[in-house]
């Protein structure tokens, strides 16, 4: 099994980096815990009881079973059909997460994103480059246009038309 799971990183690499390595640690994870050594060890019985234990434990939740359960039916279907006639993951399945929410997700109250804001510009500390006085403002139009970090970063000047009649 080892041999195919390394022909699956190598087929990952057009992905991030960062994709390639939380992937590969889930399906790794999962086979090591199950005693995968071949692919006819590859059972769904045996991959749920593995997700089952994290779970029972608390060491995830129901988001990050349905992450490891989906990185490790990618690595099935990449297996089928050159390596295995079938994905026996098939049908699996997924866990409700709302169910389970470990965060509550919600807008800053403006009093906060003020907090954060005054924070930001009395702050000597760089975070990605960025001091205080230069984050300030980029947090001001996250804020006001609910753009997130990569969707600003992406903007170019073709990406505005000033010309336009609002």
């Amino acid at each position: 099994l080892s041999k195919h799971l390394d022909a699956f990183e190598i087929s990952l690499k057009k992905n991030s980096p960062k994709h390639v390595k939380l992937t590969m640690t889930r399906v790794r994870r999962i086979a090591d815990d199950a005693g995968m050594q071949t692919t006819a060890d590859i059972d769904a019985e045996a991959v749920k009881e593995v997700l089952s234990e994290m779970l029972e434990s608390e060491e995830i939740g129901f988001r990050t079973y349905n992450h490891y359960l989906q990185a490790f039916d990618s690595f099935c279907n990449w297996m089928v059909p050159k390596r295995m006639s079938g994905n026996p993951l098939l049908g699996m399945k997924r866990l409700n997460t709302q169910e389970d929410i470990r965060h509550e997700r919600r807008a800053l109250l403006p009093e906060e994103f003020s907090r954060l804001v005054n924070s930001a510009r009395s702050s000597d500390v760089s975070i990605q480059c960025f001091n205080g006085e230069q984050r300030a403002p980029i947090y001001i139009l996250s804020y006001m246009t609910g753009l997130r970090r990569k969707e600003l970063a992406s903007l170019t000047p073709r990406s505005f038309d000033l010309q336009s009649d609002p």
